[in-house]
């Protein structure tokens, strides 16, 4: 008798232990990026994440790398990684309003590939749509570049807002200094790129009822990543560090020297890990609002107390724990054999 109600006991355990690590494994997921090198170690982690499903990623055409090198390159990567089966959809080209644009060298795929290995078919907007209007459960979205895709939506289907779990943003400066002169000394010293390339965009993003969780200069500034991290993944051997380390080499000389010279902000990565584990972050709830008009100020999110979105906007992180958790996934699985 007492070994049967043991059997039921721990047949009881075993099933809800089941169920609820299936529920956590059906969180679906999207990724919009705009293909910079920092947006593929985010990507990288976050496919090894056993608490999400990425159903798609969409490339943010108006960012760093344009949708031809990028779709291509993101293709061969997903491959490497045993994901192909992942779809991407390109976006727009140009902001929804506006003419900003990235520096066409930050690009850490420059090179022109054959269209003809691109899809066409679907662009992000619509691949966005429809995997929203279909979807039985809330999805999250993990927004690494412009927002000019998640504005689209929401300028065309505001009403998909509530099939939105919730929106990861790497992007804005609320009190700090911007980024834009790094590039640019004759722009604005308050806005940050993501921002400020569709600040349009943005805003509608910012007045939808869409529920975000902000990560902004404010505490990627905070974090770094040492010089030689790419370089040392050689000693992993695993199949997400080799990726990531053949990517890496493939970089403009200028840039992987740079990046092997000084510290490199984690800016991507560091949203990708927060959007896994959100108790890593000091989390504040804000009234931002997003200036739009093409003045020296465009693209500066700002406080406002009366007509502000609610936002939760990250300040602080547990530095430890993100380095630990980035390491982990950079380091699972098999072992990759020389010469592969």
């Amino acid at each position: 008798m007492i070994t049967r109600l043991l059997r039921s006991i721990l047949l009881l355990f075993v099933l809800c232990t089941a169920n609820a690590f299936s529920n956590i494994q059906s969180r679906p997921v999207i990724i919009d990026t705009d293909i910079g090198f920092d947006d593929l170690l985010a990507i990288t982690y976050l496919l090894q994440q056993p608490t999400i499903d990425v159903k798609a990623i969409t490339i943010a055409a108006t960012g760093e790398t344009p949708c031809n090198p990028g779709y291509v390159n993101l293709k061969r990567m997903l491959k490497k990684l045993g994901k192909a089966n992942i779809p991407v959809h390109c976006g727009r080209a140009t902001p929804l309003r506006g003419k900003h644009q990235f520096p066409s060298e930050w690009s850490p795929f420059q090179t022109n590939v054959d269209s003809r290995l691109m899809q066409t078919k679907i662009n992000a907007r619509t691949a966005i749509t429809h995997l929203l209007s279909d979807a039985k459960q809330s999805y999250d979205i993990i927004a690494l570049g412009p927002l000019t895709n998640i504005g689209e939506v929401m300028q065309k289907s505001p009403q998909l807002a509530h099939k939105i779990h919730r929106l990861y943003i790497m992007g804005g400066a609320v009190h700090v200094a911007g980024n834009l002169r790094i590039a640019n000394k004759n722009l604005n010293h308050t806005a940050e790129w993501n921002i400020y390339i569709d600040p349009y965009a943005a805003s509608l993003v910012f007045k939808s009822q869409l529920p975000i969780t902000l990560i902004p200069l404010d505490v990627t500034n905070t974090v770094r990543l040492p010089p030689h991290f790419y370089s040392q993944l050689k000693y992993s051997r695993t199949k997400p560090a080799i990726t990531l380390l053949q990517l890496f080499h493939s970089l403009p000389t200028v840039v992987s020297k740079a990046m092997e010279t000084t510290d490199w902000y984690a800016w991507d990565s560091l949203a990708a890990v927060i959007a896994i584990h959100p108790q890593y972050a000091l989390i504040k709830a804000e009234k931002l609002n997003v200036i739009i008009n093409p003045d020296h100020d465009s693209g500066t999110l700002y406080l406002d107390q009366k007509q502000g979105k609610t936002v939760n906007v990250c300040y602080a992180l547990d530095k430890p724990k993100f380095m630990a958790s980035l390491n982990s996934a950079l380091t699972r699985g098999n072992r990759v054999k020389s010469g592969q």
